[in-house]
């Protein structure tokens, strides 16, 4: 490895777009979630006398992606991976929260002789020392050797320089610590740049791009070293990003999940009696609480105990608790969860589980570990819908009975899990079958066939037993129960389970009153092109489609409706359009869902994760966040703060600053220590003067009040907003978020007069 690299040579820039879009609007939704704050005394740590901050995102550095994977949707920073456990307790957390800041001050591109063997991926940066573990364990990305990649570096702050590009030699060894000999002598790709020329979407700030062909002939583990020396001092940054030349395209991955519950090791979330109470049940076109407060579904499929498997998928990589715990933490309140009635036999037991990620739950038969899912659902705040997805393992059976299983199963299966959960309000509700189609008709009067003599005959069954339950019915796929593979003139079809044409006309009517919920599917073009695509009017035609169907039954406040099944790859352009259009129109009716599907082996839409099983599909989540409203956390909703808040409110905030030379890195983590919840919260404080508020990640940042240029006089105001409208803080609820500040080399006192709405905030333990 040469100490200065003499080959320079500039690659194709590659121009993003959307750079403009990024200086103008900087924004990221917060997702909230109940946890227990911890606060952290303000701090003041140098990181050098200048005010670049910069990191590879792809491929992502250690550093990068040990921070992706511990954030946490209300901005705690809680890694999993076992790589990065071990880096923050060895050098610390300034590690995950400056992820963008492994630099020397005084590098001036220096590497061999200067940064230590042993020392690289840190630049021998005591600060950082936990990135250089010697393990195998760290996320990495998987590539194809030789083929092309574009690079992009975050620049939170930007300067002029040059990357440096380098990959290690064949037989590195990532158990053993880095050595200078361990990297080619040559870099296979330098970029010289001026300023950012793209958008580093994830991060909503500015990056570096490139594109570079990959070195050929390489293949297993590998580090890609990056050095990024600025022209205009001597600051140099210097990055590990973790590879495998596995034929990959840059997905990110795991090696080994040793991801834990978050719970591990404390007690029981409790859940009282609030929003979200009790048993549910329908008021006109409403879903109600046992206290009479609306609520609405807001969830998520996860399926496997309707499988060979005869348990939820993803128990072969991860601890079943972590999967539940994820679910909350993205912010869904409500998980449907499909079974077969093969599972309800004796001696069904779980095929596939990993027993090392799950010792607790080994030997439990599959029914035993229903009743765990669903109690740590109830802890978490979630509610579950059960639903009779197929007659066998995987046998979606087009009507509810075949010969193995006769008509009557549908009735005693259902009998036996009311029986079982009576008394557990976490189990909300029975969707009967799963869509039902083919010769399935509604109200012909073929006990064979007819879903509506059915669903009836069942929902009372199940009220027997169990009076608390709501009932969801799916449709059919045509009324009379045509054969709509080849369809002709006079059929009304549409996707299976989703044709409510006469449910208005005959609803389902059942014994005990207020109990019935009506549940479509409704898919995108990645399951099934239906005819509505391909009309010139789409999409402006959909919501004409969804009102036909089953649309009207909430907007004539027959009975609410809940879609069951929505989903889709998005790899079509026309199902962006689609699944935004969908959710915005039940968001406008006050229709539920629940996505399918939290999997990513559903075939026809992959799901909310990716194929690592823990990695968040962003493409996907980021059009659904902004509709999902968090778990049942137990407290009635209250209308926005509009004068000073009610006494018993308390706040604290815990902050940490990383301050160099006329610039300072703030992260903020805010907690109400009350036992009131704010509502539609903003925290404010006096920009200390001299100083300019640049821009945030994880909140709204504006500043308002006397300045000089935008540099506050003393009588600036900052403000911090939720990304998205109306977030609350509940009790015992943090949230997080950073900014980046220019200061006037001096910074007399951080985030003075603190607010949290109109209540001021203590700093350090309130204890």
């Amino acid at each position: 490895m040469a100490a200065n690299p003499t080959e320079r040579g500039d690659d194709a820039v590659e121009d993003d777009p959307g750079i403009e879009g990024w200086r103008s609007v900087r924004r990221r939704s917060l997702a909230l979630l109940v946890s227990v704050l911890v606060v952290v005394l303000p701090q003041l740590v140098g990181a050098g006398p200048s005010e670049a901050h910069g990191a590879p995102t792809e491929p992502g550095s250690r550093s990068y992606l040990c921070r992706v994977d511990a954030e946490r949707p209300n901005g705690e920073l809680r890694p999993d991976n076992p790589a990065c456990v071990a880096a923050i307790a060895a050098g610390g957390e300034q590690q995950l929260w400056d992820w963008f800041g492994v630099l020397r001050p005084e590098g001036a591109g220096r590497t061999v002789g200067f940064v230590p063997d042993g020392q690289l991926c840190s630049g021998g940066n005591p600060a950082f020392k936990g990135l250089d573990l010697a393990r195998a364990d760290w996320p990495y990305t998987s590539l194809t050797a030789g083929e092309d990649i574009t690079f992009r570096y975050n620049a939170w702050a930007d300067h002029p320089g040059e990357l440096r590009m380098y990959v290690t030699e064949d037989g590195y060894d990532p158990t053993r610590p880095l050595t200078w000999d361990d990297l080619e002598n040559e870099p296979f790709s330098t970029y010289v740049q001026t300023e950012p020329n793209a958008v580093d979407v994830d991060n909503d700030s500015p990056a570096y791009a490139w594109s570079a062909s990959l070195p050929d002939d390489k293949s297993g583990p590998h580090v890609i070293y990056s050095v990024w020396e600025r022209s205009d001092s001597d600051e140099t940054f210097y990055g590990c990003s973790d590879v495998r030349f596995d034929g990959g395209t840059g997905q990110v991955r795991h090696p080994v999940d040793h991801r834990t519950p978050a719970s591990a090791g404390g007690d029981a979330i409790p859940v009282a009696a609030g929003l979200g109470a009790g048993y549910w049940s329908t008021d006109g076109d409403a879903l109600v609480d046992a206290n009479g407060d609306r609520v609405s579904i807001r969830g998520v499929n996860w399926f496997g105990f309707e499988t060979a498997n005869a348990m939820p998928h993803g128990l072969w990589t991860r601890s079943w608790e972590d999967l539940i715990d994820q679910i909350a933490e993205l912010g869904f309140n409500t998980v449907r969860l499909p079974f077969s009635s093969a599972l309800l036999e004796p001696g069904v037991t779980p095929d596939g589980l990993n027993e090392a990620e799950n010792p607790d739950i080994v030997g439990m038969a599959s029914l035993e570990l229903m009743d765990a899912v669903i109690d740590r659902a109830g802890e978490r705040g979630l509610k579950i819908i059960l639903d009779r997805h197929a007659l066998g393992p995987g046998d979606r059976h087009h009507l509810w009975w075949n010969e193995a299983y006769p008509p009557e199963r549908l009735i005693t299966d259902w009998e036996l899990l009311a029986e079982r959960y009576r008394g557990n309000p976490t189990v909300i509700g029975a969707d009967l079958y799963n869509e039902p189609h083919a010769e399935a008709c509604w109200g012909c009067g073929d006990p064979g066939r007819d879903w509506l003599m059915a669903a009836t005959e069942a929902g009372n069954a199940i009220h027997a037993v169990n009076p608390g339950w709501l009932v969801f019915v799916e449709g059919v796929e045509e009324p009379d129960g045509e054969n709509c593979d080849d369809r002709t003139p006079g059929d009304d079809c549409t996707w299976w389970g989703a044709n409510l044409l006469d449910a208005g006309r005959e609803p389902v009517v059942l014994d005990t009153a207020d109990k019935v919920v009506y549940s479509p599917h409704e898919y995108a073009t990645s399951v099934h092109r239906q005819p509505w695509f391909d009309e010139p009017a789409f999409p402006d035609n959909l919501p004409d489609v969804w009102d036909r169907y089953w649309g009207y039954l909430e907007q004539d406040g027959t009975a609410p409706v809940m879609v069951g099944e929505l989903g889709t790859t998005l790899e079509a352009a026309e199902d962006e359009v689609w699944l935004r259009d969908l959710l915005a129109y039940l968001d406008a009716n006050d229709i539920g869902f629940t996505y399918w599907s939290f999997n990513p082996n559903s075939g026809d839409t992959g799901g909310i994760l990716l194929d690592d099983w823990r990695t968040v599909d962003r493409a996907k989540y980021s059009i659904l966040e902004p509709y999902l409203l968090g778990p049942f956390d137990q407290t009635a909703p209250e209308s926005p703060s509009t004068g000073a808040d009610p006494p018993g409110r308390r706040c604290s905030v815990a902050v940490r600053i990383a301050a160099w030379d006329g610039a300072h890195l703030a992260h903020i983590t805010v907690g109400n220590d009350g036992d009131t919840p704010f509502q539609a919260w903003e925290l404010t404080w006096r920009v200390d003067e001299g100083e300019r508020v640049r821009w945030a990640v994880g909140a709204d940042l504006s500043t308002g009040g006397a300045s000089n240029g935008g540099v506050s006089t003393g009588e600036v105001t900052a403000t911090a907003t939720p990304g998205a409208p109306d977030r609350g803080l509940a009790p015992g609820e943090t949230v997080a978020f950073s900014f980046l500040a220019h200061n006037d080399d001096r910074l007399d006192e951080p985030l003075p007069d603190l607010r949290l709405n109109t209540t001021p905030c203590t700093t350090g333990d309130p204890s």
